[in-house]
């Protein structure tokens, strides 16, 4: 299990405020690749980088529909 720490979800250098309000639990891997872009950049790079590997990988992805009785 990773390591946990505390992230400003707005960033200080973007005007975020260093309080309990402003603060979430991350793991270390998502509080570095977050790094200090703003929340709704961060969902932005979340997306982009899901599709881009989506549409790497599309030959090797498979779904199976399980038919329900």
């Amino acid at each position: 299990m990773s390591e946990m720490r505390l992230d400003h979800v707005k960033p200080l250098s973007m005007g975020g405020v260093d309080d309990v309000s402003n603060l979430a639990c991350t793991c270390m891997p998502c509080n570095r690749f977050k790094a200090n872009i703003a929340p709704e950049l961060f969902e932005n790079r979340i997306n982009d980088i899901f599709m881009y590997q989506i549409e790497k990988n599309k030959h090797k992805v498979h779904v199976k529909m399980k038919k329900h009785t």
